[in-house]
């Protein structure tokens, strides 16, 4: 029943008074249009009124008279209001209940994550302007590809020493054979239509920019448009970090020197360095571990300010690259030919057997950055990089006759699609189809 609680006097106060811990949503709502209308009567017609309460709500236009009659202060109008206000009020549902209050809760987030935005660009902005004479590096050397210099494969064969047989012996014919340059001329078609599927492949798009595969073994290599430069983003980390260990293993760099980080290697990419304190040192082999395996851009900035990039550079001219350090940046540009350096360079040492060697190498094997991942679930050495236009992989691949693969891409960071896995495929598929033929011409010889 809805009530109003008069003890015979007056009823002029606010609906607050007349409320405590008991009273119902109901009633709050009923007293609320109620009090305008009855703090003008006196207490017979409060009393008259009260009476009425309980069936109001279902008077005829008659009865509705008759008590206009005894209250003539009364109006139709406040009758409706009363009438109004005594109808049941529909309960909400639980379900509708969950739905408003995560209405409610979704405004809220949405505030705060508006609010979180601002402050994150107005910090961007910030940090920007700060780290601009260390960031400048990185992106001032984005630049776009509009045409390929070569867009056709290339075959040939790299020269490798053969090893020592006993002259004539069935072993060493067939180990030479295995190892001889095949003329490209005898390729059998099973071999040169998956070299002219890849190269259609690279056709189909400007952005599909270089490739470069190379039989470790026989030197056996096919490459398209290899010789073009392009920008190297985080693929820069394979020769400078296998340079430090390779200098460490004749005792040139000492791994466990340790570096300060400072404010001044900040950098906003990849890695976890820049999460942790300023002031922390970190040995030459974390940061190249850092550097290799988690891509970490501070690791890499550190390295290069403490190791002569001229001294760099000559170590790896002297191997045949062109590419690297060509330009004022510890970037860089990069190309399919200059990458199959480093990867057969860190193969290479890793064959040496030494420990150092082998850390370095488990540095490229078990990271998160390999996107040229062949099929059977072979294991991988890679470094891969991407930024603003460019997205590389260079690999390893550990088949029973490893090789190498590269594959360099003006797609960015977030458009390469189904680029990489389609590369591994068509090079697993070259690769098979090369040594299949291998084996059987030396075998059947």
């Amino acid at each position: 029943m809805y009530t109003i609680n008069i003890i015979g006097e007056r009823m002029n106060k606010e609906v607050n008074d007349n409320l405590n811990e008991n009273t119902s949503q109901e009633d709050i709502e009923f007293l609320t249009t109620a009090v305008p209308i009855i703090k003008d009567l006196n207490n017979e017609q409060i009393e008259m009124l009260t009476t009425s309460l309980p069936v109001i709500k279902d008077y005829t236009e008659e009865e509705i008279n008759e008590l206009i009659k005894k209250i003539p202060t009364l109006k139709k109008e406040d009758i409706a209001k009363i009438k109004d206000a005594l109808k049941p009020v529909e309960k909400q549902s639980n379900k509708e209940k969950i739905i408003d209050l995560l209405k409610t809760k979704r405004s809220k987030l949405l505030i705060i994550l508006g609010i979180l935005i601002i402050i994150l660009t107005v910090i961007s902005v910030g940090t920007s302007f700060a780290l601009s004479s260390q960031n400048e590096e990185y992106e001032n050397y984005f630049f776009e590809i509009d045409k390929k210099e070569n867009p056709n494969m290339e075959i040939y064969n790299i020269p490798k020493d053969s090893p020592n047989f006993i002259k004539d012996s069935k072993a060493s014919q067939i180990v030479s054979c295995m190892q001889s340059n095949t003329p490209i001329e005898k390729l059998p078609e099973s071999v040169t239509s998956v070299i002219n599927e890849i190269n259609d492949y690279y056709n189909k798009s400007i952005n599909r920019f270089a490739y470069k595969y190379v039989d470790i073994y026989t030197g056996f290599t096919v490459s398209y448009n290899e010789n073009q430069h392009i920008f190297t983003a985080s693929t820069i980390k394979a020769p400078t970090d296998i340079y430090i260990y390779e200098n460490a293993e004749n005792g040139s760099i000492d791994l466990e020197e340790k570096l300060l980080y400072t404010k001044k290697y900040y950098n906003p990419g990849a890695g976890y360095i820049k999460l942790g304190e300023e002031n922390t040192y970190y040995t030459v082999r974390e940061l190249v571990k850092n550097s290799a395996y988690y891509s970490d851009n501070v690791a890499h900035t550190m390295l290069m300010d403490r190791f002569n990039k001229d001294d760099m550079l000559a170590f790896w001219k002297a191997k045949g690259t062109n590419a690297i350090f060509t330009r004022p940046t510890i970037w860089g540009e990069t190309s399919a030919h200059d990458a199959a350096i480093y990867m057969n360079e860190l193969y290479n040492f890793y064959e040496k057997g030494s420990d150092i060697a082998k850390e370095l190498m488990s540095y490229f094997t078990d990271n998160g950055g390999q996107f040229l991942t062949p099929p059977q679930g072979l294991t991988t050495a890679n470094k891969s990089g991407c930024a603003g236009s460019v997205m590389h992989d260079i690999s390893i691949v550990f088949d029973e006759n490893p090789y190498i693969v590269i594959a360099l891409s003006n797609l960015g960071c977030l458009s390469a699609g189904s680029y990489f896995e389609d590369v591994s495929n068509l090079t697993y598929k070259l690769h098979k189809a090369y040594w299949d033929y291998k084996v059987s011409s030396c075998i059947n010889k």
